[in-house]
């Protein structure tokens, strides 16, 4: 019996061998292609391995009109593999249009299929969003379709989906920091999946590129759903998360002034360093010093009212006329290292307040006067923004670059710059150019981290996630602990690694406040200036997050369905089975009234004695792993608004 591994690369081999086979599609002036086959040449083909993938690029020639460059991978181990298509006019005159552009045009046959997936983040109108989860028979519904409404890629849709047919299924992920759209449509038993940038239809100048979103596959056997989650996460840490120093990086403690700074706009060199030592001093570890939007001047040496005022990348040296200097020396002392936001696409400022110096109005897509694109489409602003944003670093010794994305619906103005024999083309130069300028801060900086923002997590497609980190998963109420365990409950099963802030504008140091908040990125949100603020309670929290920290790499497990209301248990699990250590949270919300509650754990060996150790000395014991798996381990409240962590450890560890 051939294996799923030995098929999948059976199926990979197989397109490589003949490219006529490849799942991509589109139609260039009036003919018609599905793969590439006898009409396009083959120039030069170039194989790399490493231990996990083998990579393949492939240059192709269509007449003396188009270059074609294929990129694609396979990952042996994890049953998976991906491709990137690149079109280039190498004639010297423009193409005829290249439109019906499909990154992927393929085919998954099996009976029953199941189409699952969250939402993206935000809240499209009346609907909630919120990383909410879906589930659709497509026997039912037989046509899906699904795209991106703003051209911010994780916004209200979510780009990654898990498709169940047959006896097993394969995830989909869609790499595009843009507008995408997808189709999923069965009959026949096969469900017939399309996908690609939603609008493009245009033709290319003499020397131009374009390019399709990157599309990746990975197969799974058995509908088991806690395998295959974690079949996706481990090779999504194993396989796209960038290596700081080597290394994967690790879960992270940080603090923020901005609830009562104003974001940074009364902030200063100053009382940066002086809020700092007050965590220091009530013996809190801190990993990062967060410094968000703010820190910049108006327009000249006038400083800001309000942080929204972007547009002129220039340090208030005003208020930090260490230009941060002072600010990363003294976190270094500490070994604590320093974050710095910055929002260099979003330009609010009309354009009579502009530095001459700084990004010139041409550069600018939409009209003056209203929230603006500085185009990361254009190279000349591109290398502006590089040396800019390089010598703040640089100066300010700055650790971790925030990238913010402020801006309603960025599609609406690259559609509207398109002229109408090039829809499209705005939006697909300016996805290149984002990337390319993500590459260039990368090669510059190779150990420093870079966070993705947009609002929240609004641009956190595969693309994206490849360079960064979505360390502020949501702007959505952090105060709300019931939707943010939820959302929590949710985003762990796609995105191994995100953040999130402790409260918004709320002094809550309940456990259940500090608890709803732990996951890789723990970041304490709260207004320190306060007299009555409670050191403790936060104090106990990090040391809490410092015993768990270790295990959001592991295996993941839902212990409960989804819900964001208040009267039901919610809880998750993590489990390492090389340490044979995990933890486990439940959260009993205000209104519940259900006291004791049986959870069934997942991952652990049958007949292993576990030690489990609740923090709070209420709910600990020791089981076997079958009892644990099948029969349960129950836990018990006094009161609702209880939040439980247990620690997971094989007896005698």
């Amino acid at each position: 019996m051939i294996t799923l591994q030995k098929r999948v690369l059976n199926t990979y081999h197989d397109y490589l061998k003949n490219l006529a086979l490849l799942p991509v599609s589109f139609t260039f002036g009036h003919q018609h292609y599905h793969g590439f086959g006898s009409d396009f040449i083959e120039k030069s083909r170039i194989t790399h391995k490493t231990a996990k993938k083998t990579s393949t690029v492939i240059i192709l020639q269509l007449k003396n009109t188009l270059q074609v460059k294929l990129q694609l991978a396979v990952y042996p181990k994890h049953c998976a593999y991906e491709w990137t298509i690149y079109f280039t006019n190498i004639s010297k005159t423009k193409t005829e249009n290249i439109y019906n552009l499909n990154a992927a045009n393929c085919m998954f046959c099996g009976k029953d299929p199941i189409l699952k997936g969250i939402c993206g983040d935000g809240k499209d109108g009346t609907k909630i969003c919120y990383y909410s989860p879906y589930e659709i028979d497509m026997k039912k519904q037989p046509q899906i379709a699904i795209a991106n409404k703003t051209g911010r890629s994780s916004e209200y849709s979510f780009p990654y989906f898990n498709l169940q047919y047959g006896d097993g299924g394969a995830f989909i992920a869609i790499g595009w920091p843009g507008s995408w759209s997808c189709n999923f449509e069965y009959k026949n038993e096969c469900v017939h999946f399309k996908a690609g940038q939603q609008y493009f239809n245009a033709c290319l100048e003499p020397g131009e590129t374009v390019r399709t979103p990157l599309m990746a596959f990975l197969f799974y056997e058995n509908r088991d759903d806690n395998k295959a989650l974690n079949l996706w996460r481990n090779w999504f840490v194993d396989c796209n998360m960038r290596l700081i120093n080597k290394q994967l990086f690790k879960p992270q403690t940080a603090a923020y002034t901005g609830q009562f700074t104003a974001e940074m706009v009364t902030a200063t060199d100053a009382n940066q360093i002086n809020f700092m030592k007050s965590y220091l001093d009530h013996g809190i570890k801190l990993d990062y010093w967060w410094m968000d939007a703010g820190w910049y001047f108006k327009t000249g040496s006038e400083s800001l009212t309000t942080w929204i005022d972007t547009g002129n990348l220039k340090v208030d040296t005003k208020r930090f006329p260490s230009e941060f200097a002072d600010i990363s020396e003294f976190a270094e002392q500490h070994n604590i290292k320093t974050l710095l936001w910055f929002e260099p696409e979003v330009v609010r400022l009309p354009n009579e307040l502009l530095d001459e110096d700084g990004i010139k109005p041409e550069w600018i897509l939409g009209e003056n006067g209203t929230w603006r694109l500085a185009n990361m489409g254009n190279p000349e602003f591109v290398n502006w923004l590089f040396d800019r944003v390089c010598s703040i670093i640089e100066k300010g010794g700055i650790s971790l670059y925030r990238q913010d994305y402020g801006i309603a619906s960025p599609l609406s103005l690259w559609l509207t710059n398109d002229t109408p024999d090039r829809e499209g083309m705005t939006e697909n130069l300016y996805v290149q150019g984002y990337l390319s300028y993500w590459d260039r801060l990368i090669d510059r900086f190779p150990d420093m981290v870079i966070d993705s923002c947009a609002s929240g997590g609004n641009r956190n497609d595969l693309e994206t996630m490849r360079r960064a980190l979505p360390l502020h998963k949501t702007d959505y109420n952090y105060s709300d602990f019931n939707m943010k365990q939820a959302m929590h409950l949710a985003l762990f099963q796609w995105l191994p690694y995100f953040g999130t802030m402790t409260t918004c504008a709320t002094l809550d140091t309940s456990d259940y406040a500090l608890r709803s908040s732990y996951c890789p990125w723990y970041a304490s949100s709260f207004d320190i200036s306060k007299n009555e603020f409670n050191w403790e309670s936060l104090k106990k929290a990090f040391n809490e997050f410092d015993k768990i920290k270790e295990f959001f790499y592991a295996d993941y497990y839902p212990l409960t369905g989804f819900n964001a209301g208040n009267t039901e248990w919610r809880g998750w699990e993590f489990f390492d089975q090389k340490k044979e250590k995990g933890f486990l949270q439940l959260f009993r919300p205000e209104n519940c009234t259900q006291s004791d509650f049986s959870v069934k754990l997942q991952g652990l060996d049958e007949k292993i004695i576990y030690r489990l150790t609740d923090l709070d000395s209420i709910n600990s014991g020791s089981a076997n792993g079958r009892q644990l798996m099948k029969e349960g381990f129950e836990v018990q409240t006094n009161e609702p608004r209880t939040a439980i962590v247990i620690l997971i450890e094989k007896e005698n560890n």
